[in-house]
């Protein structure tokens, strides 16, 4: 389990589309931060991060064993969803996520098996 987890929400109407092309933006352009497909995560080495479409957004899942990790994919995620998105005014609503393992919230929410 990691030490830091992370848990966020951007309202869209087309999250399905939209979580697709955000992860293969970000296996793209962070291929260099270690960055990889694991089984059903986007793995960091040290973190590890889900991004779930819903009906009304997407919700995103960040799990790291240091601060600085988690947080730090935070940030790539926000700037794969602002290159993916341009010209929308985006604004993910994060927060902590105590006592949810990734794992768990992965696999609740279906973790990117599309």
């Amino acid at each position: 389990m990691h030490r830091y987890a992370l848990k966020g929400f951007l309202a869209v109407d087309d999250a399905v589309q939209l979580t697709a092309r955000i992860v293969s933006h970000m296996t793209s352009a962070y291929e260099g931060f270690g960055l990889h497909l694991g089984d059903g995560f986007l793995e960091f080495g040290e973190g590890r991060a889900v991004i779930n479409p819903q009906s009304d957004g997407m919700m995103f899942f960040v799990g790291a064993n240091d601060f600085l990790t988690g947080y730090g994919i935070r940030t790539l995620i926000e700037a794969s969803v602002v290159a993916i998105l341009p010209s929308r005014e985006v604004c993910i609503e994060w927060d902590q996520a105590e006592n949810q393992p990734l794992e768990a919230a992965a696999s609740r929410f279906g973790a990117g098996r599309r």
